[in-house]
């Protein structure tokens, strides 16, 4: 049995720390750690993770919408670096947990993070906003 992309091994049982499980995981620790380290290689497999992934679509189409609003385009009150708003990103796209309005608002701020991260989820909302477009016809 080869492990899922959402499972840090072929255990079946949960790795648990304490009396907590840990969270399954999408993406390989190296990509993850790679792009923490602002390695631009991994940003962009990351990115065209993004363009690729059917489990990503929905959670990247939201962060497109968001990011997209006032409030996501504002300036961040309590400015956040690089590492922490993509280590926010990670847990949004693995975890479900919400994105706050600082980390979307340094991913819209930052060139680097808006080229690899927003821009391909932008770039998905416009495919799809295109093929219902297309399916009208």
């Amino acid at each position: 049995m080869s492990p899922s992309p959402t499972s840090r091994s072929n255990r079946k049982d949960p790795i648990a720390l304490g009396d907590q499980p840990v969270p399954p995981v999408h993406f390989p620790d190296e990509l993850r750690i790679g792009v923490l380290a602002g390695i631009e290689d991994h940003e962009l497999r990351l990115q065209a993770h993004f363009l690729s992934c059917d489990a990503c679509r929905e959670s990247g189409l939201a962060l497109a919408e968001f990011a997209d609003t006032p409030e996501g385009r504002c300036v961040p009150q309590q400015p956040i670096t690089c590492w922490q708003a993509r280590n926010a990103l990670f847990r949004y796209f693995e975890q479900g947990r919400a994105l706050d309005s600082n980390a979307v608002a340094h991913l819209n701020a930052c060139e680097c993070c808006r080229d690899h991260f927003l821009e391909p989820a932008r770039a998905v909302r416009a495919l799809e906003d295109e093929s219902s477009i297309s399916g009208l016809d």
